[in-house]
């Protein structure tokens, strides 16, 4: 990566007294997290950004960019207390892995075991398991659906995220009641065995999580949520000293807030900006009357001007283009060339080249491909100010067949900044708490959930309880394939594998690239992503206001997963395959 850049930095590092070798590692985190977490906010994509990487005997590095509260000017940091969204249920299912681990539950204990707690259900839904809750084979979809004036099955919802006065603990079970399993994979014939075929469900791991912390003699009730938050403080929170993490964050804690901020694409003819193209419309702009700021910058040019448009639903519809300004230039184009003699891939790959200094640091994937039997070739093509400079160079990683990483060799020189369109974000908000709140309520702070990376890698240094250590083995084992057959021995080569809430990106043996382990979260406003290669104790945890969305795969939640593949990667790579194996 970047090799001037990097030189340059660890240098300025040794003149203050660090070791060359302490420097060069901290060159090349800084770097990393530049390339991957502050391209996301200087482009507009994120309004703030914090990263934990994670690399075998050191402590955590935290690099925090932009705005936690964009109002108030409260900057993002790694202190910071943010809505983690789905990444709690992998707190829950590893107070299940406990509870396994201590001969209390049993994987394949069926929810029909707890009578008293839950009353009776159909057929099918009786042998449920505690297993398939967690590793989404139960057949239930993410929510309930919502009530409307035709359809309003029991357990519907009112809205898509109720608080708990409002849809209780039995609004919820009743739901369970009522239902049958059903198959959401595409064609969807019937369900009449279990597991189900694969389907990500909120509603599964939220009831999983009452049933922990519910009186089994007992009708369930919202104090099941209390009892889940008390397990969860005592045998989590407490033992690995996470103080900032919880249900509801003290009020003197300093907050993240989630914005959906609408962004735009340029488009320059004859070196003026000619249009600017609505991709995300965003939400919670206030009026027509009061537009946000569109801010133009880079891209080597001067006095290009524009206005936002907004809809009377607090959407952006629209941008007007004041001035077109002059002396443009698009950002460098990166194009992936499939080795010859090898078929073409079945999907290709994507990139985004981050510049800085007038070289190209990295590349951000955007879109890994598929089917890349050997590496491609990558090739940068424009971008220089003032039309003249020299093309950068890079080599090209694959694994499971996708690209993985892009390591720059020579950066090239003269590349203008990177034009770019950022919209003001409109008003920050919060979201509720609702009754399923073990699969996605918990606040957190970067920090905190840098120990807990730590914790599930088995890191060197970090204190981790039996219990606790079985927890996390136990929900980090792949149980289904994320395909529409969800038996292990049947999956497909390079499909995700389902653990316990956890995702496995199975171990590509060919390319010798370890699994990886990983979880995202993805409420409105607020995108988060823990991902770990166990073999090699590397860790990131990425935080991002952004248009984060509630999860429906493993795969999508705004730009915290794309940061934090190629933060991961770009440490697996430049740390020589991420060096000696830490002790589990």
């Amino acid at each position: 990566m970047g090799s001037a850049w990097h030189s340059l930095v660890a240098s300025l590092l040794i003149s203050c007294g660090a070791s060359p070798a302490l420097a060069d590692n901290a060159a090349l985190l800084s770097l990393i997290a530049q390339t991957f977490g502050k391209s996301a906010v200087d482009s507009g994509a994120a309004v703030g950004v914090g990263l934990a990487l994670i690399a075998p005997g050191e402590a955590p590095a935290y690099f925090s960019y932009g705005y936690a509260n964009k109002a108030d000017k409260v900057l993002f940091g790694s202190d910071v207390s943010f809505e983690i969204g789905s990444v709690t249920k992998v707190f829950t299912t590893n107070l299940l892995g406990q509870a396994i681990y201590g001969g209390r539950l049993a994987l394949n204990q069926p929810i029909s075991a707890f009578p008293r707690m839950l009353g009776s259900f159909k057929a099918l839904t009786a042998k449920v398991t505690l297993g398939e809750l967690a590793d989404f084979t139960a057949g239930f979809p993410s929510l309930a659906p919502i009530c409307n004036d035709k359809n309003q099955p029991p357990g519907c919802l009112k809205t898509d995220r109720p608080p708990t006065s409002e849809y209780t603990a039995q609004d919820f079970l009743r739901y369970f009641q009522n239902a049958a399993p059903q198959n959401f994979q595409p064609p969807p014939p019937s369900v009449k065995a279990l597991p189900a075929p694969y389907f990500y469900s909120d509603f599964t791991v939220g009831l999983l999580g009452l049933i922990l912390g519910a009186s089994p003699n007992a009708p369930l009730s919202n104090a099941a949520l209390k009892g889940w938050e008390g397990m969860l403080q005592k045998q989590i929170l407490g033992p690995l000293n996470m103080r900032d993490t919880a249900l509801y964050p003290p009020t003197s804690s300093s907050s993240a807030l989630g914005y959906q901020q609408a962004i735009g694409a340029p488009v320059l003819v004859n070196g003026a900006l000619s249009a600017i193209n609505l991709v995300v419309a965003g939400a919670g702009y206030r009026s027509a009357a009061d537009p946000p700021k569109v801010a133009i910058s880079g891209g080597a040019g001067v006095g290009a001007q524009a206005t936002a448009k907004v809809g009377a639903n607090g959407s952006v519809t629209g941008f007007t283009v004041v001035q077109g300004g002059q002396g443009y230039v698009a950002p460098p184009k990166v194009t992936f060339v499939p080795a010859p003699g090898f078929p073409p891939p079945a999907a290709s790959a994507s990139g985004q080249a981050v510049v800085s200094g007038g070289k190209i640091i990295g590349v951000s994937i955007i879109e890994h491909g598929a089917g890349y039997a050997a590496a491609p070739t990558v090739v940068f093509s424009g971008g220089f100010g003032g039309g003249v400079g020299r093309n950068a160079t890079g080599t090209v990683q694959i694994a499971s067949g996708e690209v993985a990483y892009v390591g720059i060799a020579d950066g090239g020189a003269g590349y203008a900044p990177p034009l770019s369109v950022v919209v003001d974000p409109g008003d920050g908000f919060t979201n509720v708490v609702p009754i399923w709140a073990p699969a996605g309520a918990l606040h957190s702070t970067v920090q905190n959930m840098a120990i807990f990376a730590q914790a599930a890698l088995g890191s060197p240094g970090v204190f981790v309880p039996p219990a606790l250590a079985a927890g996390f083995k136990i929900a980090q084992t792949p149980r289904a394939c994320t395909g529409p057959k969800p038996s292990l021995p049947k999956c497909p080569a390079n499909i995700w594998l389902s653990d316990l809430a956890w995702a496995t990106i199975p171990e590509d043996k060919i390319n010798h690239v370890p699994a990886i382990v990983l979880k995202n979260g993805g409420l409105t406003g607020f995108s988060t992503e823990v991902m770990l290669m166990p073999a090699r104790g590397l860790g990131v945890v990425v935080f991002a206001n952004s248009n984060g969305n509630e999860v429906s795969d493993n795969k999508s939640t705004g730009e915290a997963p794309l940061i934090a593949r190629g933060a991961l990667y770009a440490l697996f790579y430049e740390l020589g395959g991420g060096g000696a194996s830490p002790p589990r």
